[in-house]
């Protein structure tokens, strides 16, 4: 279906494909990455996005195009790019074949003017979600981390907390930033937080129980939310004997 010669159905196959990643039979998955895999290639701009899109709706099993979506990273100014580097994280480890390129998208710097996303951010995203194996990023990370402040500097010191767990350095730019930037990146602040405490247990409570008595009514609430599903598993992780 992905072969019809009308664009627009090729890209609404590409958006039902992905929407039907859940319903579809296990054994039909890995034809169905192949499909979207090769809809990377497609010369229709809708089509490619959306078949980038849907291969995040598959998250570990779309693997093997791992390739196809560290090419599109090259393409800068561009939310075909932003999107790749969104599913790339989506894999968490999986994706270390993807961390060069990802540290070449990170430099492209905090937004994109003409779309208003920001590929830096979202590459920065995707390096702190694939964890330690992408240690190489670390120095633009950090570097990125102190220089810039919005979300690029938050996705930037939260990366670095989560590939290197435990350093002190980003939690503690992290924790400036929640005293200067507006309610909706406090909120990111929070939610960073929290997945930084999942890794590193016990070293993010002290910031997140300070949010409770931020100005903003949702941001405490937010950190409320993350603190009681978080001390939970700190508690256990305390509880379990160390090998």
């Amino acid at each position: 279906m992905l072969d019809r010669q009308d664009p627009v159905s090729r890209a609404n196959v590409a958006a039902v494909i992905g929407i039907l990643s859940t319903a579809i039979d296990p054994s039909e998955r890995p034809r169905a990455v192949s499909v979207l895999t090769k809809a990377i290639q497609d010369q229709d701009h809708s089509v490619r996005r959306n078949a980038i899109y849907a291969l995040g709706q598959y998250r570990q099993d779309a693997a093997p195009a791992i390739p196809d979506l560290t090419s599109c990273l090259s393409e800068v100014n561009s939310e075909i790019s932003f999107h790749a580097a969104q599913v790339l994280g989506g894999m968490g480890p999986l994706a270390k074949p993807a961390v060069p390129k990802l540290i070449e998208a990170l430099k492209t710097g905090p937004i994109l003017p003409t779309l208003g996303l920001g590929l830096g951010d979202e590459a920065a995203r995707a390096l702190g979600r694939i964890g330690p194996d992408a240690k190489a990023a670390l120095p633009a990370l950090k570097d990125a981390a102190t220089r810039f402040q919005g979300t690029y500097g938050i996705e930037a010191a939260a990366a670095v907390a989560l590939i290197d767990p435990g350093n002190q350095e980003a939690l503690k730019v992290l924790d400036a930033m929640m005293e200067r930037e507006p309610p909706y990146r406090r909120g990111t602040i929070v939610a960073r937080l929290a997945e930084i405490g999942r890794v590193s247990p016990g070293k993010v409570s002290p910031l997140l129980k300070k949010a409770l008595d931020d100005p903003d009514k949702e941001v405490r609430e937010y950190a409320k939310y993350e603190l009681e599903h978080l001390i939970p598993t700190e508690k256990k992780n305390e509880a379990t004997p160390k090998k």
